[in-house]
């Protein structure tokens, strides 16, 4: 299964649930306007647009972060850092757990093992 193509985009909610509420509301869609998901304020949070203005811009960046993660594993950028990859420095702790998190985050996204 795949997620719907980005570009995703953020807005705030127009209309929505009854009351002051929705105006803290966003949408995510598509450039064609598929829509993709709502991020709602809880009503306990007295945070103007709080957490669910920078909720919202996360999950429409999401797309692009992803992209981005798979061109730099599956393209060899990150080779170097993978013991036993061309040359690999298994000795380089950093950079390895940096691979590590993005094929954790990737493998999230898609329920797939890289």
């Amino acid at each position: 299964m795949t997620h719907t193509p980005g570009p995703w985009h953020s807005i705030k909610a127009a209309s929505g649930r009854a009351g002051n509420q929705a105006e803290r509301d966003y949408l995510i869609h598509t450039d064609d306007n598929c829509h993709v998901a709502e991020v709602f304020q809880y009503q306990s949070t007295s945070i103007p647009d709080g957490p669910s203005e920078a909720n919202a811009r996360l999950i429409a960046a999401a797309p692009d972060l992803l992209g981005a993660l798979v061109f730099l594993m599956k393209d060899g950028h990150f080779d170097e850092c993978i013991p036993g990859q061309r040359g690999g420095h298994p000795d380089d702790e950093r950079c390895s757990q940096v691979c590590t998190m993005f094929r954790k985050a990737i493998d999230k996204a898609t329920g797939e093992t890289l």
